[in-house]
C-alpha cells in the first residue's frame, strides 16, 4: 500500500467510521497524559528529610505567632498544628 492509499483509507476510515477517529484522537490524548504526568511527578518530586522533633519546634513558633494564625477559620489547637506538619511532611 503507497503512503497515498493509506492516508486515503485512513481519511475514509475516519469518515465511515468515526468512532476509529475518536478511539484514534484518544490513543494520542493518553499518550500526552502519560507523558505530562511523568514530567509533573518528576517535577513535583520533593523528598523532605525532618524530625518529629523539628515539627515539634515548627508547632511551637507557629503556636506562638498569632498574626499567622488569625486567618484560621475557627480556633487550633497545638496538637492540631502539630498533627498538619506531621501528615504532610512525614
Amino acid at each position: 500500500m503507497t503512503d497515498h492509499q493509506a492516508k486515503t483509507k485512513k481519511n475514509i476510515d475516519h469518515t465511515v467510521f468515526p468512532q476509529i477517529a475518536f478511539v484514534d484522537a484518544m490513543s494520542h490524548l493518553v499518550e500526552s497524559y502519560q507523558a505530562l504526568e511523568k514530567i509533573l511527578d518528576a517535577i513535583c518530586r520533593v523528598d523532605i528529610e525532618i524530625s518529629k522533633e523539628e515539627i515539634a519546634s515548627y508547632t511551637e513558633e507557629m503556636c506562638a505567632n498569632k498574626a499567622k494564625l488569625q486567618n484560621h477559620p475557627e480556633p487550633i489547637s497545638k496538637e492540631e498544628v502539630y498533627k498538619i506538619y506531621a501528615d504532610s511532611l512525614l
